[in-house]
């Protein structure tokens, strides 16, 4: 359904700045294509592009 990897500490190619972290974020990339969550304790970021918004599909996916 999703794969799940480390990412390095620092900063990504957008720019998404969790050099707060405590530690290394886990990378989720699901099934949609659109949707990339960042999540690392104790803060969850999740980036959505602006086509998933417009799509007002959020609900759908997390429900």
């Amino acid at each position: 359904m999703y794969r799940v990897g480390r990412l390095p500490r620092g900063r990504m190619k957008t720019n998404l700045d969790y050099r707060h972290c405590d530690s290394r974020p886990i990378f989720l990339k699901f099934n949609y294509p659109e949707l990339i969550v960042f999540f690392c304790m104790p803060v969850l970021s999740v980036v959505i592009t602006q086509q998933l918004l417009n799509q007002n599909s959020t609900k759908d996916i997390f429900n």
